[in-house]
């Protein structure tokens, strides 16, 4: 006897022998894929009748396939409005229908609606709104069981005009002076931040001279950190420029260090007032310690609710290390992924002056500025 069933997903485990003295042969059916089976039993050649069925049900919500998006990702404070979805699947990635899903979000000033019984596809929806400005994370349980995506959603002050966006990030493992990202291609007049974290076993190097995209780059803060005589130096940059042309920037180092990472970001709707975006730069800030579990910096209280705190964080490690602080978002993370550890990190957040992230027991530095909104 051999055994075959209709739908996708399925396992049959044939009959491990012919039929015994009362003609009875067994197997099994079991299945991924969810749906009515017809089963199908042939014996010497000839299909039997009837056709027995089987219901496979979908399985219980699983955390990691379920997910939790939010359109968009960044919304004014008090008129703005993000959609959430929540897809509810079970371990073998199959739609769950009917299953409840409770929404929540971090912070304050929230109204968050939906959720409930996930439709046929399943699927649930709601919306975020939001009156206070601040990063939100947006979570949600499917029958009780709390799925392990989230989303973020940056709620702006009205009238903040200021937007980042990554242009590239990167690493480069050799002992070197010279460093070249990736192309880049800034919008005229916004403002560019570069931030570049280096190691140097005989203590840390000079400042880099940053080159390239047809703009001029100054110093914005800088400093070392990571033992008794500092072995790091993380620094960033800024330039600004009406004209700006395109290409990789060249990370110049005064002496030779083991390696180094970089973020690059852009910012617009800041003030083009000064000279190469110094208008754009309000307070800064540094810290540094040892074998700690976070930094904070700091800064006096913002002029203007529309400005952003920008961090910039290392720590002495080769892999992933920095969670962004409360009511920050993370821009992006680099480690060197090498023997020589060094992880830098970057985050940003609107009107929010005490800049704070963490790790856990790492020699660290921090270094956090204020970005002041267009006029």
């Amino acid at each position: 006897v051999t055994l075959s069933a209709t739908g996708s997903g399925n396992s049959i485990t044939q009959p491990a022998s012919a039929t015994d003295v009362n003609g009875v042969a067994t197997g099994t059916l079991s299945s991924t894929g969810p749906g009515l089976k017809t089963v199908t039993a042939v014996a010497g050649g000839v299909t039997l009748d009837p056709h027995p069925e089987v219901t496979v049900n979908v399985g219980p919500p699983d955390a990691g396939q379920s997910t939790v998006t939010a359109v968009p990702t960044s919304i004014t404070a008090g008129s703005g409005t993000s959609t959430v979805t929540v897809t509810v699947k079970d371990q073998f990635g199959n739609l769950i229908g009917g299953s409840n899903v409770v929404l929540a979000a971090t912070g304050t000033g929230n109204t968050l609606t939906g959720g409930g019984a996930t439709n046929p596809s399943g699927v649930a929806t709601g919306t975020l709104s939001s009156t206070d400005a601040e990063s939100k994370i947006v979570s949600a349980t499917a029958d009780g069981t709390p799925i392990t995506q989230t989303a973020t959603v940056t709620v702006t002050a009205p009238g903040s005009g200021i937007t980042q966006t990554l242009l590239t990030v990167g690493t480069g493992i050799n002992n070197v002076k010279v460093f070249t990202t990736a192309s880049i291609a800034p919008a005229p007049n916004t403002l560019v931040t570069v931030a570049v974290l280096t190691h140097r076993s005989s203590g840390a190097a000079g400042s880099p001279v940053l080159t390239g995209a047809g703009m001029t780059w100054d110093v914005v803060a800088t400093i070392t950190f990571d033992g008794a005589t500092p072995l790091r130096r993380m620094t960033i940059y800024r330039a600004m420029s009406a004209s700006p042309g395109s290409g990789p920037l060249t990370i110049t180092s005064p002496a030779t260090v083991s390696h180094a990472q970089w973020i690059v970001s852009q910012w617009g709707g800041v003030d083009p007032g000064g000279v190469n975006g110094a208008g754009a730069i309000g307070f800064t800030g540094t810290a540094t310690g040892t074998a700690v579990n976070s930094l904070t910096t700091t800064l006096p209280a913002f002029g203007n609710a529309n400005n952003v705190a920008y961090g910039v964080f290392g720590v002495n490690s080769n892999a992933l290390a920095i969670t962004p602080g409360a009511g920050f978002t993370e821009i992006a993370e680099q480690p060197s992924g090498e023997g020589t550890p060094g992880d830098l990190f970057a985050e940003w957040a609107v009107n929010l002056n005490a800049i704070t992230a963490t790790w856990v027991n790492r020699n660290a530095g921090a270094l956090g500025v204020e970005i002041k909104a267009a006029p």
